[in-house]
Formats: structure tokens, C-alpha cells, sequence
């Protein structure tokens, strides 16, 4: 069916079997779609929205702090706000991953990748992967569960069988496209030739997260200037939507 269709309430009364089109089919519809278990890890988003409340509420409720709603925000509360909504939508799209329905769609896309072990040295492993689409980019953080697609969802929370960098890809003489791990950190003794693996992008750790903006707010806070010291920044790139590059583009 194609993705336009599923925004159609008619579609999901047909799935779900809701044959009232009425207000009350409605009501039937949200406790269905709400009904069963929350995704695993989508409690971190009600602590970060309550601590921004009570942060929001607290300057408000200050008589020394004269803040006006309607001017703009300074250089640390833009930047604080930015890397906040990038780190929901990273860490929205890793808890997604963890639904048995939206990584056997990824699958066809190239962001969840199956295969078999073929190559394992000490700083190395080779997976002969069983389709050519791959999506997992050279230097990416990936993670690797024993099994079929299935059997690894399944294991998500139990931790990984192993974890490393992509270094890179290449395409054999008979059409079969390999994914070589450097420095893999391996769980459960060693990687065994033929043994299948299902890989996805890391599993992103909120406790990181927050870690980061409290290390970019302890910069922006400082009185020198933290942007003319210190390393190199690291490019760091994500996935945007379509519209959003067409609007970004000259």
C-alpha cells in the first residue's frame, strides 16, 4: 500500500476492524493505537519535557529575571535548543529500531543489514551481507545481534553481540557486497566463520546525550571563548528529510 494511503483514517478502520464512522469510531480508534506496551526508552522524553518545564516555569516565576517571550533567544539557548531536538530525533529514530515492524521495513532500505560472518581477524570482521543495499556509512558507530532479523529484535535489550566502526564496503566478483567492522568489541566469546549476524546504527544512550548538552552549556557559560581552542570539531551528520534540503538548497 503506499505511504499517502496509511494517512487515511478509513484505512486504519478497515485494519483495526472499527466499523463506526462516527466520533465514537474515533474513540475506538486512540484506544487501540494506544492500547498494548510502550516502546522501550521513550520514558526519557517525559523526563527531558518535565525538566524543561519546571526550568521554563522557574524563570518565569523569577521577579530578578525581567525575560521577555518575545525577544530572541541568545547564542547558548539557541544552540542548547538545537542540539535538544537533534538528540530527540536520534534518539527516536535508535528506539524505532527496537520495533520487530519498523526494522524489517529498514531492512529493505539499507539501515538494518543481515549476513553472514566470512572474514574475522583480531581488529576485523567481514559480513557477506545478504542483500546490496546498505545504508550503514563508513566510520558509523554499528551493532550487531546474533540470528535472523526476528531472533535480534528480540535481543535488543539484552545487549549486543558486538560493536564497532564501519570501515568501509566493497563488492565481490560474484555480486555480493561485504561490510568490514574494525575494532569490534565482542560479547560471548569469539565470532565463529558462518555465524549470522543482523547489524544496525548503534544503539544512542541517552545518558550521553544529556552528558553533551551539559558539557556545551558548561562552554557557552564560560567567559573565554571555548570556539578559537581546543580539537578539531568532528562533521557530524544525520538523515533529513527531503523537503527540508530542497527548502536549504540555492
Amino acid at each position: 500500500m503506499p505511504p499517502a494511503e496509511e494517512r487515511r483514517v478509513g484505512v486504519w478502520r478497515t485494519w483495526l476492524g472499527v466499523h463506526d464512522a462516527g466520533p465514537r469510531g474515533l474513540l475506538s480508534l486512540a484506544s487501540l493505537v494506544t492500547a498494548g506496551r510502550t516502546l522501550p526508552g521513550l520514558d526519557t522524553f517525559a523526563e527531558d519535557d518535565q525538566r524543561s518545564w519546571q526550568a521554563f516555569s522557574a524563570r518565569l516565576a523569577d521577579p530578578n529575571a525581567a525575560w521577555d517571550w518575545r525577544a530572541r533567544d541568545s547564542r547558548r539557548e539557541a544552540a542548547l535548543g538545537l542540539a535538544t531536538r537533534c538528540d530527540a530525533a536520534e534518539l527516536y529514530e535508535s528506539l524505532r529500531l527496537g520495533d520487530p515492524l519498523v526494522a524489517a521495513r529498514e531492512s529493505f532500505g539499507g539501515a538494518v543489514v543481515a549476513g553472514v560472518v566470512t572474514a574475522s581477524a583480531g581488529t576485523r570482521v567481514e559480513v557477506t551481507l545478504d542483500r546490496l543495499a546498505c545504508r550503514l556509512r563508513e566510520g558509523s558507530d554499528v551493532e550487531a545481534q546474533p540470528g535472523f532479523l526476528h531472533e535480534a529484535v528480540n535481543r535488543t535489550n539484552h545487549g549486543s553481540r558486538l560493536h564497532g566502526r564501519v570501515a568501509g564496503t566493497y563488492v565481490t566478483g560474484n555480486e555480493q557486497l561485504i561490510l568490514a567492522i574494525a575494532d569490534p568489541v565482542v560479547r560471548g566469546g569469539p565470532v565463529r566463520l558462518g555465524e549470522r549476524l543482523t547489524l544496525r546504527p548503534r544503539a544512542v544512550d541517552p545518558r550521553q546525550q544529556r552528558s553533551g548538552r551539559n558539557e556545551l552549556h558548561r562552554r557557552f557559560a564560560a567567559r573565554r571563548s571555548w570556539l578559537s581552542g581546543g580539537p578539531t570539531p568532528v562533521p557530524s551528520r544525520r538523515d533529513v528529510p527531503f523537503d527540508v534540503v530542497i527548502a536549504a538548497a540555492e
